[in-house]
């Protein structure tokens, strides 16, 4: 079964990996802006 659907896992695997890079850069930005916004509300 596992054979069968080589294409469709490298998919999911290409899906997965891109998930995750956006994730950690959401989390950037959200550490960027609170960042900044300790910084102007001084």
């Amino acid at each position: 079964m596992h054979f069968a659907y080589p294409f469709f896992d490298l998919n999911k695997i290409l899906f997965l990996s891109k998930n995750l890079k956006n994730i950690k850069k959401s989390k950037n930005t959200e550490k960027r802006e609170s960042h900044r916004a300790k910084y102007t509300k001084i």
